[in-house]
C-alpha cells in the first residue's frame, strides 16, 4: 500500500488545524480583484509585501514608497551638444539618472500574467496604504505579520472559490515579507485542507527576507547610513575648475532622492520590520515543522543591485571655449562673427545608496537595499534566481516576470 508522506507531527498538525479552523473563510478581504485568465491556466495570487499595497504588482510607480524614486539608473546617459554665439564653459548642470518610464500598470506583473492568460488576484493586507500618498504613523506602525495574516487567507480563500468550477492550478507569489506570508500560507491549507489547497503548484518568493534583514535589528543605524546622501559624492571626477561649483549645485542633485530616502528610512524604522530578524517569533512558527510540499514547485528570486540612482554633473569640455570665425548673413550681406561649438560631457559623481561604503550588507553588492541576496534563499526552493535589481525594480523586471512565466506554463 502507497503511503502519503506525512507533512506535519500529529502534534503540529494538530496546532495548524486549530489555527486554520480558528480563521474560517471570510468574506473577500480589501480591495480584493481577480482578473480571470484563459481557460486552463494557472491563478496567482501575488501577496504584497510590508508597508505596501496592491498598487506595488498593478502599477508600481504610483505606490508611495516608490513613486519618487523608480530611476532608471541602467540608461545611458550622452553628451549633449550644439553651437552658440556665447561662450560655453565650466559647469552645465547637475541631475540624477532618468525617470523609469517602465514602473507603471502596463509593465506591472498583474498585466503582464494576465496578458499571458494567467488569472491574477490582488488585495490591500492593509487598507490604508492604497490611495497613493505617504501613510500615516498610525497606518504604517499597525502593519505587521498577525495584521496582515488573516487578510492573506481571506484572500486565499477566495481566490480558490473564484477557479473552483475550473479547478485551476494556483500559484503563490509573494514580494518581501509577501513571500514569508506565502510559505505561512501553504503550510496552513495543506495542513487544514482548506478548499483549493491541492491545487496549489507553485511557491514564488522575489526578493523575501527568509534569513532576515539588517533593518530588523540596526533599524537607526540603517536609517542613519540612508540620510547622509552626500557621503556617496565623489567630486573628484570632475576637473578641478569646476568643482567649487558642482559642490555648491549638490544639494538639488540629493534632494532629487529626497522621496527615495523618506520611503526607505520610514520602512526601516517600522514596528513590521523589526518583526523581521532571524530568528524571530515569526521565523520560528513558519518554520516549525515546515516541510517540502509535494508536487509544489519553489522558485526563488534575489537582487545583487544596491543603488536607486547615479548622480551627473555635466560639464562642457575644454574644446567648447574655442571660438569659431564664421560668416553671417544679416540682410543682403555677411559679416564676420564667432560661434561655439559646445559639448556638454556628463561625469558621474554620485552612486546611491551603493557608494555610501556602509558596512551594511544589503547595501552593499549582493544586496537590494533592505534584502541580501544570500537571505532570499530558502531551504526548500527547486531554483534560485539572482538578478541584478533592487528591492523595488524586481516588481516591473521584464525578465524575472519571463522566468516565472516559463515555468507556469510547464506542466
Amino acid at each position: 500500500m502507497t503511503r502519503l508522506p506525512r507533512l506535519l507531527s500529529p502534534s503540529a498538525a494538530w496546532a495548524v488545524l486549530a489555527l486554520g479552523l480558528a480563521l474560517p473563510a471570510a468574506a473577500a478581504p480589501s480591495n480584493y480583484k481577480y482578473r480571470p485568465g484563459l481557460t486552463g491556466r494557472a491563478a496567482v495570487l501575488l501577496i504584497h509585501g510590508l508597508a505596501s499595497s496592491s498598487r506595488h504588482f498593478t502599477d508600481p510607480g504610483s505606490a508611495w514608497s516608490i513613486k519618487d524614486g523608480h530611476f532608471d539608473h541602467r540608461s545611458s546617459v550622452d553628451s549633449s551638444t550644439g553651437t552658440s554665439e556665447h561662450l560655453k564653459a565650466g559647469l552645465d548642470s547637475v541631475g540624477l539618472s532618468p525617470v523609469d518610464q517602465n514602473a507603471d500598470a502596463a509593465h506591472s506583473f498583474a498585466s503582464k500574467l494576465n496578458a499571458f492568460g494567467f488569472g491574477v488576484a490582488t488585495w490591500d493586507q492593509v487598507p490604508c496604504m492604497d490611495d497613493g500618498s505617504f501613510p500615516t504613523d498610525a497606518c504604517l506602525d499597525g502593519d505587521t505579520f498577525d495584521a496582515a495574516w488573516p487578510s492573506t487567507l481571506a484572500a486565499f480563500d477566495q481566490l480558490a472559490a473564484d477557479t473552483a468550477q475550473q479547478k485551476l492550478p494556483l500559484a503563490l507569489i509573494g514580494h518581501s515579507r509577501g513571500g514569508r506570508l506565502a510559505r505561512k500560507l501553504l503550510k496552513v491549507v495543506v495542513a487544514t485542507k482548506r478548499p483549493g489547497w491541492d491545487r496549489v503548484r507553485w511557491l514564488i518568493t522575489l526578493h523575501t527576507p527568509h534569513h532576515g534583514s539588517s533593518m530588523a535589528t540596526q533599524g537607526a543605524e540603517f536609517q542613519k547610513a540612508l540620510g547622509s546622501p552626500g557621503k556617496a559624492l565623489d567630486l573628484d571626477i570632475v576637473p578641478k575648475v569646476v568643482r567649487d561649483d558642482v559642490s555648491k549645485a549638490v544639494s538639488s542633485v540629493t534632494g532629487g532622492l529626497n522621496g527615495s530616502i523618506n520611503a526607505l528610512v520610514k520602512i526601516a524604522g517600522l514596528r513590521g520590520a523589526r518583526e523581521l530578524a532571524q530568528g524571530g517569533a515569526i521565523y520560528k512558527d513558519i518554520e516549525k515543522d515546515e516541510v517540502k510540499v509535494p508536487k509544489v514547485q519553489v522558485l526563488t528570486f534575489g537582487g545583487d543591485s544596491p543603488r536607486i540612482a547615479y548622480g551627473y554633473a555635466y560639464v562642457y569640455t575644454a574644446e567648447s571655449a574655442e571660438p569659431h570665425k564664421v560668416w553671417k548673413k544679416m540682410g543682403a550681406i555677411k559679416r564676420p562673427g564667432t560661434e561655439y561649438h559646445w559639448e556638454s560631457k556628463p561625469h558621474r559623481i554620485l552612486d546611491f545608496p551603493a557608494g555610501l561604503g556602509s558596512s551594511f550588507p544589503e547595501l552593499k553588492p549582493g544586496g537590494d537595499l533592505l534584502v541580501t541576496d544570500s537571505s532570499s534563499h530558502f531551504g526548500f526552493e527547486d531554483q534560485h534566481v539572482t538578478e541584478s535589481y533592487n528591492h523595488a525594480e524586481v516588481l516591473w523586471a521584464s525578465d524575472v516576470q519571463a522566468t516565472i512565466v516559463t515555468h507556469l506554463l510547464l506542466p
